[in-house]
């Protein structure tokens, strides 16, 4: 997906902000700067953030607690603002724009959630009927293993391998094996004596 142009992202931030008022006036909300400021950095990233890398965007131009942070990013959620993707170890946010077609490599060792583009499997899933339902926003989250970690769990099984290979059997009848030597078990060697 090519990135927007600054003429098209001013737009997007100008119809985000406009649906944000919308909403909160329908809602008899409050508008407060502290919203309008972390839906302004929400709309700055070009790609999946988390809270933490949020928080730390406004924390030079902003004033912004933790709490209002999550709040407002569970309002824009509700609003269609930001599409949120739960991991099995943490939460990534992305703003939404219509009629985009959001596609993700999740890693099933480290939770790694990366976005990716592929414009025919997009058009396909735009042209898709979908029966007595509008949809507003398409997402797709393919599990597996990055390469990194598929990396790493192959040489942990070479490790394990290189292990066992080396490993002597284990000798359950201590009396066979030391026959086996030619030195008799140690009862044996008593008598003997």
């Amino acid at each position: 997906m090519a990135p927007l142009k600054d003429t098209e992202e001013t737009l997007v931030r100008e119809e985000a902000h406009r649906l944000l008022t919308e909403y909160m006036l329908e809602h008899h909300q409050r508008k407060t700067p502290e919203r309008y400021a972390i839906l302004d950095a929400v709309y700055s990233f070009d790609g999946l953030f988390d809270v933490d890398q949020l928080f730390q965007r406004l924390e030079d131009r902003f004033r912004v607690s933790r709490a209002s942070i999550y709040t407002t990013l569970d309002l824009l959620a509700q609003i269609g603002l930001v599409v949120r993707n739960q991991m099995p170890s943490k939460v990534y946010y992305e703003r939404n724009i219509p009629g985009q077609v959001h596609f993700y490599k999740a890693c099933t060792e480290c939770g790694k959630l990366e976005r990716f583009t592929n414009d025919s499997l997009g058009r396909l899933i735009k042209e898709m009927p979908v029966k007595r339902f509008h949809p507003s926003m398409y997402s797709l989250t393919i599990s597996g293993l990055c390469s990194k970690c598929l990396t790493n769990i192959n040489r942990r099984k070479k490790r394990l391998d290189k292990k066992k290979k080396a490993k002597p059997k284990a000798v359950t009848d201590k009396g066979t094996a030391a026959k086996e030597k030619g030195k008799g078990t140690p009862k044996e060697k008593k008598k003997t004596n």
